[in-house]
């Protein structure tokens, strides 16, 4: 260019990558070449350019002669005549088109990456073997109470363990010994810890750290790691630019260097000059070139070679190479043109990029959390292993096919609850629900989803975790129900029993000193009375803290076994079904039916057993006096009593537990014209 910015000359390569003919360029401005939007941009540069003497890695976006747009780095540099006027502008120019869209491609690759990461409701931490955390996902900060660069490269057991050493049966340390996933279960102030360690290998399947899962099994809560951002920088040289350029003669010996290659690989120009490009190169780069020499000789160009050259201390440096014939005025070759590009750090950076991939994959893979993506529709676009495996699916195919929105899969009232939230704030964490699965049957789980929006603000696509927590809430079901057996028991014995034996105890003594048989027969009652009552307590037992498989049993053949216990009630069975349950059905209808006979004074007994599409109906019907509204609230409740021959108000508490345990139900409703009708639900066979 000359000092106005005007082409004074162009090579071949250039009127080649736009497509424009010598006379279309000689004597035009540089900038009526570019975009619009580069060409404001390219006169205050030009200016301060020409002030400094050089400019160095400028983007501008050329047209081509097609329209096309062409995104370069403009590398300039001043020379000057001996007088010290400006003579030209010596300008290369080179394609960073691919380069932007590979830097696009791996922003865009981490930036997902990281929003998985974070969207893990469990903390993760990626820690060195030196027990340092380097990286940790955001629920971290807000699970330990620390800012990430508080987190950052301190020691995990201060961070977990609050101790500057690992603690006893560190997982961590078992990690390292064995090379394997561990995981310890730690009670650390008021919450219980499962901490799991994952081995993080290199490509050489070295273990280089571990990803360590903090998960809260009081609340369940999930984690994940992050990806490091990749640089491409390429340098475009010529001459004192900082790209390394040599010429080659047709054998491949050198012709001339700039002084950019001799800085980049430490020769000097004399040790260079006439000896053989081979020679700079390791032994099987040496083997290699003399191939692509060749090809050169035949195609005229070549690019984006990959050799390994040797600096003049020893050291390998991987380079890219590109080479171009260059035409005599009055032969086909003079020499080649050579740009050596250093992609050592590329290479470098590739590798670390492949391994955070793989780190990460690893999480993806094997982390017991479901993550998944769908769209607004509810269609489903991502699905992990974990995910498929929770829900019931074989192949994410399957579960794709499903519509999350028409599904309906939150149970009860809890999608309507999910749906106002997540409108309202978009995004929901830690939202326990129960979810149906593919083959109908229920889980307990914690959902978090987060709406991902376009630059409109329009959601794109629903981004979440669910991690199961059926294991738990049956764990805290059976607790609870333990602790009111306990419960239970110390208040029967405290009060029934202990009442029973005072009477005994005192009976007994009335007796020794009147030997009056009145007071043993009250004895032997009272004593029939507790065993009658501790067998009430063992067969509720029973439905409390046992685990029992459910059977089909034919209910038509229980009743009939129980209508022979009582000679002196007419019994009416209609109707016949096979349902789920076990051998202890019979105590439960023999306690509904006995309680209407002897608390009820029913005469009679109507059993309708009707089949309905999922489920079995079952009505128990009696003449008796009936029960009133207050105590149809009551009479199924552990405790509850009426009348003289009330006792100890197990019989029909027992029930209820049954029914729990059979996953029923237990209704009573008046009957015409007199009388009660028990109603049960249970599950059919089919």
């Amino acid at each position: 260019l000359d000092e106005n910015g005007k082409f004074l000359d162009v090579n071949e390569t250039w009127l080649e990558s736009f497509g424009y003919k010598r006379e279309e360029i000689i004597g035009k401005w540089f900038g009526d070449f570019l975009t619009p939007e580069h060409v404001d941009l390219f006169k205050k540069d030009f200016q301060k350019f020409k002030s400094e003497g050089e400019i160095s890695k400028k983007e501008y976006e050329i047209l081509g002669k097609d329209g096309k747009k062409t995104l370069v780095t403009f590398n300039s540099k001043i020379r000057k005549d001996k007088a010290g006027n400006l003579k030209q502008i010596h300008s290369i120019l080179y394609d960073i088109s691919e380069q932007k869209k590979e830097e696009e491609e791996l922003n865009i690759s981490s930036k997902k990456w990281q929003a998985a990461f974070d969207a893990l409701s469990n903390p993760v931490c990626f820690v060195d073997l030196e027990g340092i955390v380097r990286t940790c996902n955001k629920i971290t900060s807000k699970f330990l109470g620390k800012s990430n660069s508080n987190i950052i490269n301190s020691k995990y057991s201060e961070l977990f363990h609050d101790s500057s050493k690992p603690v006893e049966n560190c997982p961590f340390i078992r990690m390292k010994e064995s090379g394997n996933r561990e995981s310890s279960v730690f009670k650390i102030k008021d919450k219980w810890l499962n901490i799991e360690v994952h081995p993080v290998r290199d490509s050489e399947n070295k273990v280089i750290g571990g990803v360590y899962i903090v998960g809260d099994i009081t609340v369940q809560k999930k984690a994940q790691d992050s990806i490091n951002e990749r640089e491409n920088r390429f340098r475009m040289l010529f001459e004192e630019a900082p790209l390394s350029f040599q010429t080659l003669d047709e054998n491949g010996k050198f012709l001339d260097v700039n002084e950019t290659w001799l800085e980049s690989f430490g020769y000097i120009r004399d040790k260079v000059i006439g000896n053989m490009f081979i020679d700079f190169l390791t032994p099987e780069s040496s083997t290699h070139f003399k191939k692509i020499l060749s090809k050169i000789i035949t195609d005229g160009i070549i690019s984006g070679i990959e050799l390994e050259m040797l600096n003049k201390d020893g050291k390998k440096i991987l380079i890219s190479f590109s080479g171009k014939i260059i035409k005599g005025v009055t032969t086909e070759f003079e020499h080649i043109h050579c740009i050596l590009q250093d992609i050592t750090e590329q290479k470098d950076a590739e590798q670390a990029l492949h391994e955070s991939k793989k780190q990460l994959q690893n999480i993806y893979d094997n982390i017991n959390i479901g993550y998944f993506r769908s769209k607004p529709d509810g269609k489903i676009l991502v699905a992990n292993p974990a995910l498929l495996k929770m829900l019931g699916y074989d192949s994410f195919q399957e579960l794709a096919d499903q519509n999350l929105e028409e599904k309906n899969m939150l149970i009860d009232s809890s999608q309507n609850e999910f749906n106002k939230i997540i409108k309202e704030k978009d995004e929901v964490i830690g939202f326990e629900a129960k979810l149906r699965k593919n083959d109908g049957s229920r889980i307990y789980v914690y959902e978090s989803i987060k709406a991902i929006k376009d630059k409109k603000s329009e959601i794109h696509y629903y981004e979440g975790t669910i991690e199961d927590i059926t294991d738990r809430k049956k764990t805290e079901y059976e607790i609870q129900l333990q602790q009111e057996h306990i419960d239970l028991i110390n208040k029967i014995i405290m009060h029934d029993l202990t009442k029973h034996l005072i009477v005994i105890n005192n009976t007994i003594k009335n007796y020794r000193k009147s030997h009056e048989e009145e007071y043993l027969d009250e004895s032997i009652k009272r004593i029939k009375r507790n065993l009658k009552l501790l067998n009430k307590m063992r067969e509720l037992e029973l439905f409390v803290s046992s685990e029992r498989e459910h059977d089909p049993i034919n209910v038509e053949r229980i009743f009939k076994e129980i209508e022979n216990n009582y000679k002196a009630i007419t019994f009416n069975i209609t109707g016949s079904a096979t349902i789920l349950a076990d051998k202890y059905l019979y105590s439960v209808f023999d306690h509904i039916i006995r309680n209407a006979v002897v608390h009820g004074s029913a005469s009679k007994i109507d059993i309708e057993i009707n089949n309905k599409r999922n489920f079995c109906e079952i009505r128990i019907g009696d003449d008796g006096v009936g029960i009133s509204d207050e105590m149809k609230k009551q009479i199924c409740e552990e405790g509850f009593k009426f009348g003289k021959k009330g006792h100890t108000g197990l019989g029909l508490f027992i029930v209820k537990k049954a029914m729990e345990s059979y996953e029923g139900s237990i209704q009573v409703v008046d009957n015409e014209p007199d009388g009660a009708i028990f109603i049960l639900t249970f599950k059919n066979v089919n």
